[in-house]
């Protein structure tokens, strides 16, 4: 099936709108709004806002939604939600297409629409014949998605944790527990590391950069010796290769945290990092030795 154009896609937006008869006004968000490139996997985001009273229906009968073509998969977080959820306040249909394009779209009531604007400045209106969405603060750049210099209290309670998960990982190395170690290895370790990058590289640049969702554009700042080592960093196919990891990776973090913490301006006591990496290399001394 033919991938339907952005141009189409927006032209059907208006149309679902429209047909409904209710929308009072149609925004878009999301990186399509303050991205000046886009490609076949950018998600469409748009808001529909509607009467209060409207809400309910739109949201209980949804035959309507089949208008923006078949439909692989849908979500709708709210209802995957335990706790109860005020269905009123917002709702979002998540939608992935048999054409390859991607929608999601919320509903948003009238009497929320300064909420919405607070939680999620980054829009674009598209359609407000009432006006009702004047007066907001709308942006349309990505200086929300800035990464901000860390507090003090912040950075130490990132390293703490970064030298307090290491010796976990040692612990599922020697127990040969591979999914214990990988699991703290890759959101305690890795993740960690990966922060004191992106503080690196937002300092680079004045803390005026969006390295994009996940970190995905964290890539297109580093050098080709960098991203290999992050690569090597992301290797979890075995125990002894984690092993091998966690040696190099704490004594590249304990460097970089020196270092951001002296450009920023921030303290850090080295201490404790030196401490685990006696530990670490001394408990792991068979394994690397293999």
């Amino acid at each position: 099936m033919k991938m339907r154009t952005k141009a189409e896609m927006r032209q059907l937006i208006f149309a679902v709108a429209e047909k409904l008869g209710v929308v009072r006004a149609i925004a878009a968000n999301g990186s399509r709004v303050y991205k000046a490139r886009s490609d076949e996997f950018t998600d469409f985001d748009i808001i529909y806002v509607v009467p209060d009273d409207q809400m309910q229906h739109l949201i209980d009968e949804r035959g309507w939604l089949d208008e923006f073509g078949e439909r692989i998969v849908m979500q709708t977080p709210m209802d995957l939600t335990p706790r109860p959820i005020d269905y009123t306040k917002r709702f979002n249909f998540l939608m992935l297409f048999t054409d390859g394009n991607r929608l999601d779209l919320g509903l948003v009531p009238e009497s929320e629409i300064g909420a919405w604007a607070k939680a999620d400045p980054i829009a674009q209106v598209l359609f407000d014949p009432a006006h009702i969405l004047a007066g907001l603060e709308l942006v349309q750049d990505d200086r929300r998605y800035f990464r901000k210099k860390p507090s003090q209290g912040f950075f130490f309670r990132r390293t703490n944790e970064f030298w307090w998960i290491g010796p976990y990982v040692v612990k599922g190395i020697l127990r040969n527990q591979f999914f214990y170690a990988v699991d703290h290895y890759f959101d305690g370790i890795l993740g960690e590391y990966l922060m004191q990058v992106e503080w690196r590289v937002a300092f680079e640049h004045d803390f005026q950069v969006n390295l994009g969702k996940n970190v995905g554009d964290l890539f297109s700042y580093l050098t080709v010796a960098e991203q290999d080592e992050l690569r090597r960093f992301s290797n979890m196919s075995s125990l002894e290769t984690v092993a091998q990891n966690m040696v190099e990776i704490q004594e590249q973090y304990q460097a970089l945290a020196i270092q951001n913490a002296q450009q920023i301006g921030l303290d850090y006591d080295p201490t404790s990092g030196e401490r685990v990496m006696e530990y670490t290399n001394t408990k792991l001394k068979k394994i690397l030795e293999n």
